[in-house]
C-alpha cells in the first residue's frame, strides 16, 4: 500500500460513513419528522374543519357542509377523499363514489370525530397523501446527498493532487534517493520543493547525504588505512597481541602463531602471562600490568616459553590502548624473538674475553721472554766458561733445559690465545706429543687416566708446531670437560693411507699417506644431532661461563688449513674420538738439535743497543762484548737516538727492542736512519708476533728476532745482518 492509498483512505472511510449517515439515517429521520410535523398540521387543520362543521350540522345545512368540504378539497390538492360520517355510520359525503386511490402512494387515513357537546355527530375522514408534500424534500435530500457526494470526490481528488504534488512525489523520490543511498549511489540528486514539512524532510535527507557522502569518503580513506594497517600487523616481522584490561587476548598476528607455536585462534580467550617462563629473573608482571593500566609503557626483555615448553628470550613494549575519553580498554604487545641476538651477544663477550686473554697473555709473554732470555743468556754464558769435566755442568744443563720449557709453556699460551702467526715446519707428531705431555696433565684433573699409544716409528707433518699443540690442548680440554666424573684419555697416532672407499664415505679427500691423531675419551658423548654442530664457531653444550664455542671449531680451521680432514665418532653414554688425518712428509726438512751448540760467532764492529729490560739489556751486552763486539747501551728509543747523534758514523748495526718507553723502535729507527739511510738493524721483541705485525714490523724486508733466544741465536742473527747485503726497511 503506497502513501497516497494510505494517505486517502481515511478521507474515502470518513466520506463514506457522512454519506451512509445522510442517506442511511439523517435523511430518513428528517423524513420521519417532516412526516410527523405535517400530520400533526393536518390534524390540527381537521379540528378547524370539524370545529366549522358542527353548527352546520346541528342546524342540518347539508349544502354548507357540502360546499366546505368542497372547498377544502379544491385547497389541498393532496386530500384525495373527504368522507363525513354521522352517528350510525351513514356517509354523508361524497354522495358520489369516489375513483379508488392508487396503491403506489403513501396515504394516510386521519379520522376526526365530530361530537357536540357529549353527542356523537359523526366523523370526518381524510386520504392524504404525504408523497405530494413530501416530493419537494426528497428531491432536496437527493440534491443534498449529489452534492455532498461531488464535494466529497471533488475534495478526495483535490487532496489525491496535492498528496501527489507536495507529498506523495517528494516522498516516491525520496525514497528512490534512500535506495540509491542504500546501494553505494550517493550522487542522487533531490528536486527542489516547497519550504514545508515535506521540503524540510528533503532539505535535511540532502544534507544527510552530503554528509553521508563526506563520511563515505572519510570512511573509504580509512578504510584503505585500516586496511594497509592491518596487512602490516598480519605481516609483521615482530610478534603483535592485543588483549582487554584484563589481559585476556583478543588478537595475534601470525607471527606470533609462529614464533610460539600455536595455532590459528587457539590463543584468543588466554591470559597472557601464559608466555612467561617461571625464572627467577623474571620480571614483576603484576607490577608492570598495573603500570600499563596507569598509562605508562613498559620495556625489557624477559624469558617465554613456547608451547612446546621450550624457553627463549623476547624484547616486549607493552602500551594501553586508550579511547576517545582517554580510558585504557586494551593494551597492546610487540614482541621480539632476541633468542639469536641474546646469543650473539653472549658470541660477542666471549671473543672479547678471548680478546683480553689474548692481550693478557702478550703481556705475560712478553715480561717471561725477556726474563727468560736472561736466564737462558746467563746460563748458556756459565755452561761456556764450564770445563767438560765439571760436576757443575749438568746443573746449568737443568736450568737451561728447564728454561726451554717454559718458553714451550709461553708458545702453549700464545696459542691458546691464537696470538701466534702461523709458521708451519716439519713437525715430528710423537715428539710434539711427549713434550706436551706434561702441559696436558696439568689440564687434565687427577681422576682422569692419561694414556698414549704412539707409533714405533717416526711421524712427520708439516705445521706451524703451535698449532699442533693447540690442537691438543683443545681436544683435551674438551675430553676433560666430557668427563666430569672422571675416565680415561687415549691419544693415539699411526701411519694410515687414505684410499677411495675412505673418500667415498667421507667426501673429498685426496688418496695418499697421512698421520693419524686419535683423541678418544670415556665421557658422556654425543647424540646425532649435536655431532652435526660441534664445529660451527660458538656452539657449545656446556652450560653459560664454561664454554667458548671456539675450540672445535679452531680444531677443525687448523686441520683445513694444514690440507687435513677430521672426523667424529661419537655414542652417548659411551665416549667420543675425534680423528685428525694430516699429510705425512717423506722425510724432516729440518733437523733440530738436541743439544745445545754453542759456537760463538765473533766480529769486531760497533752496536747500538737499545733495550728497556735492564737485565736483559746487560746480558744482551755481555754476549756481544764476549763475541769481540763494542756495545753502546740505551735504555729507551729517544737515548738510542741522542747515542746515535754522538757518533752516527761509528755504528754498524743497530740492536733495537720493538715495543720501549717514550719512543718506540720503529720510530727510532726512522729518525735514525733520516740522518744515515744504509744503517743495518735487528729488531727483537717478547711481545707475540701479531701484536709486532700491528706496529709495522713484521714484513720480508725488516730483521727480526724473537725473545727469548740462546747466545748462539743472537750472535748468529747479528753476524747475519752484519754480513748481509740487502738492507732492510719499511715499506
Amino acid at each position: 500500500m503506497n502513501l497516497r492509498t494510505k494517505v486517502l483512505l481515511p478521507f474515502v472511510l470518513i466520506a463514506l460513513v457522512l454519506l451512509l449517515f445522510l442517506y442511511g439515517y439523517w435523511t430518513p429521520r428528517h423524513i420521519v419528522d417532516l412526516k410527523h410535523e405535517y400530520q400533526q398540521a393536518t390534524e390540527r387543520h381537521l379540528v378547524s374543519v370539524v370545529e366549522g362543521l358542527i353548527p352546520l350540522l346541528l342546524a342540518h345545512q347539508l349544502d354548507a357542509v357540502y360546499e366546505n368540504l368542497d372547498t377544502l378539497k379544491q385547497r389541498n390538492v393532496n386530500w384525495l377523499s373527504i368522507r363525513l360520517l354521522n352517528g350510525d355510520g351513514t356517509k354523508i359525503y361524497p354522495l358520489v363514489p369516489q375513483p379508488p386511490v392508487a396503491n403506489d402512494r403513501e396515504i394516510h387515513a386521519m379520522e376526526q370525530p365530530v361530537r357536540y357537546q357529549d353527542t356523537d355527530l359523526g366523523k370526518l375522514i381524510v386520504d392524504v397523501d404525504f408523497d405530494e408534500p413530501l416530493k419537494d424534500l426528497h428531491i432536496r435530500h437527493h440534491q443534498l446527498l449529489g452534492i455532498t457526494s461531488l464535494v466529497i470526490l471533488l475534495s478526495i481528488g483535490i487532496i489525491w493532487l496535492v498528496i501527489e504534488r507536495m507529498v506523495s512525489r517528494p516522498v516516491a523520490d525520496l525514497a528512490q534517493a534512500s535506495k540509491r543511498l542504500a546501494e553505494g549511489d550517493f550522487a542522487a540528486q533531490l528536486p527542489p520543493v516547497q519550504h514545508d514539512e515535506v521540503g524540510e524532510l528533503v532539505k535535511n535527507f540532502d544534507q544527510m547525504r552530503l554528509s553521508i557522502r563526506g563520511y563515505q569518503a572519510e570512511l573509504i580513506t580509512r578504510n584503505e588505512s585500516l586496511n594497509k594497517l592491518f596487512h602490516a600487523v598480519e605481516q609483521s616481522p615482530v610478534s603483535i597481541v592485543i588483549t582487554d584490561r584484563n589481559g585476556i587476548v583478543e588478537y595475534v598476528n601470525p607471527k606470533f602463531n609462529d614464533v610460539m607455536g600455536y595455532g590459528p585462534g587457539e590463543m584468543l580467550g588466554k591470559d597472557i602471562l601464559i608466555l612467561k617462563a617461571g625464572t627467577e629473573a623474571a620480571p614483576d608482571f603484576e607490577a608492570i600490568w598495573q603500570e600499563i593500566l596507569s598509562g605508562k609503557t613498559w620495556r625489557g626483555e624477559f624469558q617465554s616459553v613456547r608451547k612446546n615448553g621450550k624457553l627463549f628470550w623476547q624484547f616486549a613494549s607493552l602500551s594501553p590502548i586508550q579511547n576517545d575519553k582517554g580510558g585504557i580498554t586494551h593494551a597492546v604487545a610487540l614482541l621480539e624473538d632476541i633468542s639469536e641476538r641474546r646469543a650473539l651477544e653472549d658470541q660477542l663477550r666471549q671473543a672479547q674475553k678471548m680478546e683480553a686473554v689474548g692481550l693478557l697473555t702478550g703481556g705475560i709473554a712478553h715480561d717471561f721472554n725477556n726474563i727468560l732470555s736472561a736466564i737462558i743468556g746467563y746460563g748458556s754464558i756459565l755452561r761456556m766458561k764450564m770445563a767438560a769435566g765439571d760436576p757443575l755442568r749438568n746443573n746449568v744443563d737443568e736450568i737451561l733445559h728447564a728454561s726451554e720449557r717454559a718458553a714451550a709453556l709461553i708458545r702453549s699460551l700464545m696459542a691458546f690465545s691464537r696470538k701466534q702467526v702461523a709458521n708451519p715446519t716439519n713437525v715430528n707428531v710423537n715428539e710434539c706429543i711427549n713434550r706436551m705431555e706434561k702441559l696436558l696433565l696439568r689440564t687434565l684433573r687427577e681422576d682422569i687416566e692419561f694414556r698414549t699409544m704412539l707409533h714405533r716409528a717416526s711421524l712427520t707433518i708439516f705445521i706451524d708446531p703451535v698449532q699442533m699443540e693447540q690442537v691438543l690442548i683443545n681436544l683435551a680440554t674438551n675430553a676433560r670437560d666430557a668427563m666430569p666424573q672422571g675416565g680415561s684419555l687415549i691419544i693415539e697416532t699411526a701411519r694410515v693411507r687414505l684410499d677411495e672407499r675412505f673418500r667415498i664415505r667421507h667426501g673429498e679427500a685426496a688418496i695418499g699417506t697421512y698421520v693419524m691423531i686419535s683423541v678418544s675419551d670415556t665421557g658422556i658423548g654425543m647424540d646425532k644431532k649435536t655431532q652435526e654442530h660441534i664445529f660451527e664457531p660458538f656452539f657449545t653444550t656446556k652450560e653459560p661461563g664454561r664454554g667458548t664455542g671456539l675450540g672445535l671449531s679452531m680444531v677443525y680451521g687448523i686441520v683445513k688449513q694444514n690440507n687435513g680432514y677430521i672426523n667424529c665418532y661419537s655414542t652417548p653414554g659411551k665416549g667420543t674420538t675425534f680423528k685428525i688425518y694430516l699429510p705425512m712428509v717423506a722425510a724432516p726438512r729440518e733437523t733440530l738439535p738436541t743439544e745445545p751448540v754453542f759456537e760463538i760467532q765473533r766480529g769486531t764492529e760497533r752496536i747500538l743497543l737499545a733495550e728497556d729490560d735492564e737485565p736483559l739489556r746487560k746480558y744482551t751486552k755481555t754476549i756481544l762484548e764476549e763475541a769481540g763486539y763494542t756495545v753502546v747501551e740505551a735504555s729507551n728509543g729517544i737515548e738510542a737516538v741522542e747515542r746515535f747523534k754522538e757518533r752516527p758514523d761509528a755504528v754498524d748495526l743497530l740492536l733495537l727492542d720493538v715495543i720501549m718507553p717514550k719512543k718506540n723502535g720503529k720510530e727510532a729507527y726512522e729518525e735514525i736512519r733520516r740522518t744515515r739511510p744504509g744503517i743495518k738493524v735487528l729488531f727483537t721483541s717478547g711481545y707475540t708476533a701479531e701484536l709486532i705485525g700491528q706496529q709495522g714490523m713484521l714484513n720480508n724486508h725488516v730483521n727480526f728476532l724473537s725473545k727469548p733466544c740462546t747466545p748462539n741465536e743472537l750472535l748468529g742473527k747479528v753476524r747475519a745482518v752484519l754480513e748481509s747485503s740487502v738492507q732492510a726497511f719499511f715499506q
